[in-house]
């Protein structure tokens, strides 16, 4: 095992049979490497929708900039992103009039567009490495980015958000 995994072995070994990493406990990325214990490869499916208006586009380049800048490409099997005719077609009931939809159900997203994942992942990085960080500091670092352009997202349930313009709030 080389050094830059060795430190991070409960959460780099077994990303996808333990159901234990699923949030992946530490703030070190995923390797981007089958699983050890069955073979199967993380699951990045990034790829921009079609029929996005200007600011979908925009959040896109933000958000995989972004996600890819801090080692959270995996999306757990789920594409991450959706136009909004894709969601009302599906018959979705929030983010209908957004820029884009981010799904965050599993994989490495989830602790930068949720506030309870977000805190969760801190708390975990407190009892592993005993010191504290900035309190949700990938979620607050997205929106940031994001309100940089004059967008933000809000969560719309416990596994999808919407990204807005901050005009139309």
């Amino acid at each position: 095992m080389s050094q830059d995994t060795e430190d991070c072995i409960d959460c780099v070994d077994h990303w996808h049979c333990d159901p234990r990493m699923a949030a992946h406990l530490c703030d070190r990325p995923r390797r981007s490497l089958p699983c050890p214990t069955c073979g199967a490869a993380p699951t990045i499916d990034l790829a921009r929708p079609e029929n996005l208006d200007a600011a979908g586009i925009r959040a896109h380049e933000i958000i995989t900039t972004y996600l890819r800048d801090h080692g959270r490409t995996h999306t757990g099997g789920c594409k991450a992103f959706h136009s909004p005719i894709e969601w009302r077609v599906r018959g979705e009931a929030y983010g209908q009039r957004s820029h884009l939809v981010v799904v965050y159900d599993g994989g490495d997203l989830r602790p930068v567009f949720s506030m309870d994942a977000a805190y969760d992942l801190d708390c975990a990085h407190y009892r592993k490495a005993g010191t504290s960080r900035e309190p949700y500091g990938l979620y607050e670092g997205i929106q940031m980015k994001l309100r940089e352009a004059g967008l933000y997202f809000e969560e719309c349930t416990n596994w999808y958000c919407a990204v807005y313009s901050v005009e139309s709030q």
